[in-house]
């Protein structure tokens, strides 16, 4: 008996019948077919903020209907002559330069010397080349260690580019005075008041670069930049822990590093800035009284406190009285009424109207109808006015003041109280 032996079979039988194959391509062999998509993700091109002037591209019949235009004006001219021709020149001095603009479009600027135009359709601009110089208004920032200072700064640009200074700006030096207050406000945010005060001539300098980015697309530049004189409001909180990351100024960081949060609008970074001053302040003074002048009364002094207010009350009123004379009333020209409450319950009327000015003790129901204003304030507030410590208008905005009367006229204290502290200092 025979036997065969066949292989099996590894083949699908049906492998014929049904198509397996896949519609994709899963080698992983590079291959040199480049993908074409409908966008571009290469070379993308840098924005640039610089402005440039080219010459406008006109349909056929408006240069056809412009150079009509402009015949028609030269044939006035001719016709005219020799009446027109003397409103057809114009002397432009060495320092100035002339821009003209033709129905609408710009021409190549002019002078010096006498420039020609056509009075019927031209319409001129003189630009002054020469260098202008203008201050920027002291303006209060507050600065990253807590202090709140007053600064202001005196610039001095030229103008580089006459075309773009008519064409892409309308006032230069308000433009460039806000432009200034701004770079100020965004740098000294993030310095010390000791930084500030030590390196203020570098600060100008980076305060006219920056400035330069964008005011010589305007075509002015900014030639020098001066900061005025500091003048310290508050002064720099004492041991001040970091800020939190996301209500940090932008680059503040205690190590020097960038911080987070860099886009975080300036207002809320200056607002955090004062609460947590604020709540540093009162958590270190928690353990111990924080000192106070020595008028103010504190728990140690408070049988002392009530034999001596009336005595440093009087005082005060005393040096008050002294201070007066004839040229405080012709510039003041007030009468002013004042209501202390508090400790010393007391009123009194200071005539800066009549003579060489008094100060006059009032009852306490008593009101002089000749008072134009009536300020009313607690003894400590009163004192701490007296001697400096505390402005007029902050007190009236902290509520520590109540003017009643002429709130413009209150104003009018302060060469008042200047005087009284260049006494009692």
């Amino acid at each position: 008996m025979s036997v065969k032996y066949h292989p099996i079979p590894s083949n699908d039988p049906y492998e014929s019948e049904i198509d397996f194959s896949s519609p994709f391509d899963y080698d992983l062999e590079p291959t040199n077919k480049k993908f074409r998509s409908i966008f571009s993700y290469s070379n993308p091109n840098s924005h640039n903020a610089d402005v440039h002037l080219t010459s406008a591209q006109v349909s056929f019949w408006r240069r056809f209907s412009y150079w009509v235009i402009i015949f028609a004006a030269y044939l006035l001219l001719f016709i005219t002559m020799p009446i027109s021709i003397w409103f057809a020149f114009k002397r432009v001095p060495n320092y100035e330069r002339l821009v003209i603009f033709r129905l609408g479009l710009m021409l190549k600027t002019k002078g010096p010397g006498f420039v020609f135009f056509l009075p019927w359709i031209d319409r001129c601009h003189s630009v002054d080349m020469r260098t202008k110089a203008f201050n920027v208004p002291p303006q209060q920032i507050l600065v990253s260690d807590g202090a709140a200072i007053e600064i202001g700064a005196n610039i001095y640009i030229r103008i580089v580019n006459v075309q773009k200074s008519v064409a892409c700006v309308q006032d230069h030096n308000h433009s460039v005075r806000l432009l200034v207050q701004l770079t100020l406000v965004k740098l000294l945010a993030k310095k010390t008041l000791e930084e500030i005060e030590q390196q203020r001539s570098p600060i100008a300098t980076v305060v006219q670069d920056e400035c330069n980015k964008t005011t010589l697309c305007w075509g002015v530049e900014i030639s020098r930049c001066e900061l005025s004189h500091i003048k310290v409001l508050v002064a720099p909180s004492e041991g001040k822990v970091p800020l939190p990351k996301c209500i940090q100024p932008p680059g503040y960081s205690p190590s020097g590093h960038q911080g987070a949060f860099d886009g975080l609008p300036l207002a809320f970074q200056q607002l955090a800035n004062v609460v947590i001053n604020k709540t540093n302040k009162t958590n270190e003074n928690s353990p111990k009284q924080a000192p106070v002048p020595e008028t103010f009364p504190t728990k140690d002094t408070e049988n002392k406190y009530s034999e001596t207010t009336k005595d440093t009350f009087d005082v005060i009123i005393f040096k008050l009285q002294s201070v007066l004379d004839n040229d405080l009333v012709q510039s003041v020209n007030t009468i002013f009424q004042f209501h202390i409450v508090g400790d010393i319950n007391k009123k009194f009327l200071l005539d800066l109207k009549n003579g060489a000015g008094s100060v006059t003790f009032m009852e306490n129901t008593e009101n002089h109808n000749a008072a134009e204003v009536t300020m009313t304030l607690d003894y400590k507030d009163f004192i701490s006015l007296a001697h400096g410590h505390l402005k007029p208008l902050e007190a009236y905005k902290n509520g520590c003041l109540k003017v009643s009367g002429n709130k413009l006229a209150a104003l009018r204290i302060e060469p008042v109280l200047d005087r009284l502290q260049s006494i009692l200092l």
